[in-house]
């Protein structure tokens, strides 16, 4: 069980710029994630620098493709493709190799995703008490960048929005309004379920 990639790395799709590509990556992933879905980015380190916005790169897992020692991108990210000319026995012909570095199967299962939503979605509802560990705080569901956040919070209404959620730090603000005054802000779903 691993995130579903949108593969990004066609020359002629590429050359479209890093608006346009950009936009075609949230798009795929923002539709999966309405969907129940983990979605992340595959491509190799020079197009993600070059094509992709930071706020892209920031927003979704990347698997990264670089047929070098060592992966050179200085991002976060949790898959490296090191080579497609690999041997895998029994295999005949090159094979693509990867290192993960994240527990997806772990996350995916635990959080819902890629069918698993039954399991856990009484786990996810208005009022759920949650810790987080280093996860970021956005101040909106669009918001490019945050800060880290640890402790425990509370699930103002249990709503999913672009793969993030709307949290409060006190049992008693969940579903108050004004939204603004009870709201502590918005963390990644995935963030949630570590």
């Amino acid at each position: 069980m691993y995130p579903i990639f949108f593969d990004l790395e066609n020359v002629s799709v590429l050359a479209q710029g890093k608006v346009t590509c950009s936009g075609m990556v949230s798009a795929f992933c923002d539709t999966l994630e309405q969907a129940g879905c983990f979605a992340g980015l595959y491509i190799s380190r020079s197009p993600l620098e070059t094509n992709i916005t930071e706020r892209v790169a920031k927003r979704y897992v990347l698997w990264i493709a670089e047929y070098r020692d060592k992966c050179t991108y200085t991002g976060s990210y949790g898959m490296w493709q090191y080579t497609n000319t690999g041997s895998v026995s029994g295999v005949s012909g090159n094979v693509d190799c990867n290192y993960a570095y994240v527990d997806y199967p772990s996350i995916i299962k635990r959080g819902g995703f890629n069918g698993f939503a039954a399991a856990v979605s009484a786990k996810l509802s208005k009022g759920t008490k949650v810790t987080l560990q280093d996860a970021v705080l956005y101040a909106s569901a669009d918001a490019d960048s945050g800060t880290k956040l640890s402790g425990t919070y509370y699930l103002y209404d249990g709503q999913v929005v672009r793969g993030r959620m709307r949290i409060t730090n006190r049992a008693e603000n969940v579903g108050k309004t004004p939204i603004g005054t009870y709201v502590t802000g918005w963390v990644n779903r995935s963030d949630l379920l570590r």
